[in-house]
């Protein structure tokens, strides 16, 4: 198994079982990658993505499009890449981050707030204000 063209920076994302990887190429392609049968599962056509992350469960995924004027996170279904839902963002997005139980989607933007979202209607549940950075510092 073998992936040509170059990864954009910090968007690949194991599934939580560790079965798959997405990633997203600079190009802004959206690719899975089934590593128990070495082969791609699945491949979308999405100009302008950056970043994306896994629900909990495997069964979707969150992709961060900076698309110029119409900064947007979707959320596809990870087997097929229906679009499932589609949440306009105040500024760019970085990583988008699942709550464990995937009832909560976290979009840090570059405005330096953290909107927490409803993924499953799209609402806005709470705005994070005073973050200094632009998205979600992983700890390890």
């Amino acid at each position: 198994m073998s992936d040509e063209g170059p990864v954009a920076w910090r968007a690949a994302n194991f599934s939580p079982d560790s079965r798959r990887i997405a990633l997203i190429h600079e190009d802004g392609d959206v690719l899975v990658y089934d590593l128990a049968a070495r082969r791609r599962s699945g491949h979308w056509r999405m100009p302008n993505s950056r970043y994306l992350a896994f629900r909990p469960d495997g069964a979707q995924i969150a992709v961060t499009r900076n698309e110029p004027g119409n900064p947007n996170c979707r959320i596809l279904e990870s087997e097929t890449g229906r679009l499932v839902r589609s949440i306009k963002l105040m500024s760019a997005g970085h990583t988008p981050a699942w709550s464990l139980d995937g009832a909560t989607l976290a979009t840090p933007c570059e405005d330096h707030k953290i909107y927490l979202w409803d993924p499953a209607t799209g609402t806005r549940k709470a705005t994070l204000e005073g973050n200094s950075d632009t998205g979600l510092n992983e700890i390890g």
